[in-house]
């Protein structure tokens, strides 16, 4: 794995973490405010990483995989239903959150077990790692979010 690709997927975090801190300081950015930034960036790169995983899947039409396309769809849909919840009632930010949380860990599990066939085991190593760190930023997000309450 190329030292770019390493770099973007570790740079992708920034916007998670600016998100937090406009919550942590209660200010907003360009008048939108940290929690829509962070939901909609989130289901964003959710969906993205749910439609590489459709991708990989859609070539070879196995058993795994059509669970896998499957899977993905339904987290595509999941995710810009997470954004709508949160403009319906800012209440539902938390089911939001914990939604596109999961959603991260079940696409990884997906991507996981199908083991991408063109994936390298330090692609599948990186994935893990930066999953990981994106669900506990959807943690520590929760955590500024009732702090501020």
């Amino acid at each position: 794995m190329s030292l770019l690709s390493r770099c973007l997927a570790w740079f992708g975090i920034l916007p998670f973490l600016i998100a937090i801190l406009l919550v942590a300081l209660g200010s907003t950015l360009f008048t939108v405010s940290g929690e829509l930034l962070f939901v909609t960036y989130s289901a964003i790169i959710l969906t993205f990483m749910a439609g590489t995983l459709w991708g990989q899947c859609s070539h070879e039409p196995t058993t795994v995989n059509v669970n896998a396309i499957f899977v993905s769809n339904i987290w595509a849909i999941i995710a810009w239903l997470s954004v709508v919840l949160t403009q319906v009632n800012e209440a539902l930010i938390i089911v939001a959150i914990l939604l596109l949380a999961l959603g991260y860990f079940h696409v990884l599990i997906q991507e996981r077990k199908v083991r991408l066939l063109a994936a390298s085991e330090s692609y599948l190593t990186l994935r893990t790692q930066v999953t990981c760190k994106v669900i506990t930023l959807h943690l520590l997000f929760l955590l500024f979010l009732f702090s501020d309450a």
